[in-house]
């Protein structure tokens, strides 16, 4: 489908732009104007690769509209903007925000009633949890899909709405104290959906539907229902890349934290929404966003179901999704009134960085002088001596442990996965191919060792310290083997030795292999958690351990016997 620009556009930028009928599908663009977004997604574009669609509006109309690639490999079906639907998965999480104050302007509930009012089979922590906590991700609930990973349940199996809420029912602790930290929950929001369901009496798919999307005209955008829902001109998933593709099966049957299946074209007419709001008061949009604040009065980081930052000078309200293989992006500049929305089908694609690499073509003139753009950095060249001396592991105050390695004379940051890292001085780097700006910024300590401090989109959140693990004897390790159950994920793993190492074993994944940090601590090789830190009754024996990921901390298993 050819580009779609509104003849108003030349007034605005330096390309000459003809006019043309948005609605009809005709129109005519530059030829550099088109061949410059082209080229972003060119790699994209052909009917053998999965791809995106893409949409840009300024001052309230919507002036780019294309698609690139394939719906559908096997039927060779291309991207067709206007109609392709795509799972935008988080950035559902707005839409589902916007519901809540939605009853709240009716003054059918609070947001900072206690979540428990409506949903009392929630698990009383000992603390008032609110609305607004769960919007702000400041409740401290753990996140859902982390809670179910740990519990054995894998990305292909099918998790409805029901399976999510009794993982949340089922935890007796919380990450940390309400309102003193942030942390990114899905569970927040799928108990927000929750919420809506049960204030309004409707199923939360039919009160989005008669309350958001029919007012603002989105025909062709619904929640699913269950992991069975059919949306005519879906986009189907893929993962790999162009020399071995592989379907990948999104079997997720809940709403609230995700589960919008829309098009690109559609979106806009939210996205226009928030300028000129057609549903919600001007209030809504106000308080959506807005920042919420921990209980010392500091930014949470997080407004209600989206981010606000900076790039390149200009204010930006974005969040993004990633499910299943979907990909999704809405990235706002509301002083320049543009928005930039991106969908695609394939867990390759990087739905921020292109994005913004469109935001840089439109923005252009916009951004402030010496801005730099997030989306590309100039790397400098480094000896591999100057990479060496950052070799090493290393220990956040969130219990993980990362290493930093050397692969094909690139530094290298190795958690969950391997990320390369570009050198950008002698001492900072940024990461490459992830969704956000992630640096890492290192500095010797007085006693010769490293540690460094990484920042997403220019915002500090982590700070590491190098470490020395501890060295054990097989013999050493003999007092951790055992069986383990935690009630909170209705699970046991057995822990055993092989070949000198700890190993945790569960009945639905793969071992784990355990590698030593400290006394009773361990660092781990699965995505599932990363962390294992085991723990001691009044006599020095060992009883239990927690487990911690990236969004759950210390899920507690008690040691029920010895293995043998």
């Amino acid at each position: 489908m050819k580009v779609l620009l509104s003849a108003f556009l030349a007034m605005i930028f330096v390309y000459p732009i003809a006019c043309q009928n948005i609605k009809s599908g005709k129109q005519k663009v530059s030829s550099s104007f088109e061949k410059r977004i082209d080229a972003i997604f060119e790699q994209y574009d052909s009917l053998d690769s999965p791809g995106v669609a893409v949409a840009v509006t300024k001052n309230g109309e919507t002036v780019f509209l294309k698609g690139y690639g394939a719906a559908n490999l096997e039927h060779k079906i291309p991207i067709n903007p206007k109609t392709t639907k795509f799972n935008i998965a988080s950035t559902s999480k707005q839409v589902t925000v916007f519901a809540v104050l939605l009853l709240a302007e009716q003054k059918k509930l609070s947001m900072d009633d206690d979540v428990r009012k409506h949903i009392p089979e929630l698990h009383d922590f000992g603390q008032k949890i609110t609305l607004r906590h769960l919007a702000h991700h400041t409740s401290g609930i753990r996140s859902e899909l982390q809670i179910l990973a740990m519990a054995g349940w894998s990305p292909g199996d099918v998790m409805s709405r029901q399976n999510v809420l009794d993982a949340i029912y089922r935890q007796k602790e919380l990450n940390f104290k309400t309102g003193e930290e942030s942390s990114y929950s899905n569970s927040g929001y799928t108990l927000l959906s929750e919420v809506v369901e049960r204030v309004s009496g409707q199923t939360f798919a039919d009160f989005a539907r008669e309350n958001i999307f029919e007012p603002l005209g989105m025909n062709q955008t619904s929640f699913l229902s269950n992991h069975q829902s059919i949306f005519e001109n879906m986009a189907y998933t893929y993962g790999g890349n162009q020399n071995s593709r592989y379907k990948i099966n999104a079997n997720f049957g809940y709403s609230g934290s995700t589960g919008i299946f829309t098009t690109a074209s559609d979106f806009t007419k939210w996205a226009l929404n928030f300028k000129n709001p057609k549903v919600g008061s001007k209030k809504v949009i106000e308080k959506m966003n807005t920042l919420g604040k921990l209980n010392n009065g500091e930014g949470s980081g997080f407004a209600m179901g989206q981010f606000i930052e900076e790039y390149r000078g200009l204010k930006h309200i974005q969040h993004g999704g990633a499910s299943g293989g979907y990909i999704s992006y809405l990235g706002r500049f509301p002083d320049q009134d543009v928005n930039i929305i991106l969908m695609g089908n394939s867990s390759s694609i990087n739905a921020r960085r292109t994005s913004l690499q469109v935001a840089d073509i439109f923005l252009e003139k916009y951004f402030k002088e010496n801005s730099r753009s997030n989306t590309s950095t100039k790397a400098v060249n480094l000896s591999i001596e100057d990479l060496n001396k950052y070799v090493g592991t290393y220990w956040n105050n969130d219990d993980r442990a990362i290493r930093i390695l050397i692969n094909d004379n690139t530094l290298v940051f190795s958690g969950r996965m391997n990320v390369p890292l570009i050198p950008l001085s002698k001492t900072k780097f940024q990461m490459q191919g992830v969704g956000s700006d992630v640096r890492l910024h290192f500095k010797e300590n007085s006693k010769g060792k490293y540690r460094f401090s990484e920042t997403v989109n220019g915002r500090e959140v982590n700070k590491y310290e190098s470490y020395k693990p501890a060295t054990y004897r097989t013999k050493d390790l003999e007092k951790y083997v055992g069986k383990y159950f935690s009630g909170e994920l209705d699970t046991f793993y057995d822990v055993s030795i092989h070949n000198g190492n700890l190993i945790v074993s569960h009945l639905r994944f793969n071992d784990v292999t355990l590698s030593s940090i400290n006394l009773d601590n361990f660092t781990s090789n699965s995505w599932r958690f990363s962390t294992l830190k085991f723990e001691r009754d009044s006599s020095d024996k060992i009883n239990g351990f927690r487990i911690s990921s990236m969004r759950v901390k210390n899920v507690f298993f008690k040691k029920i016997s010895v293995s043998k």
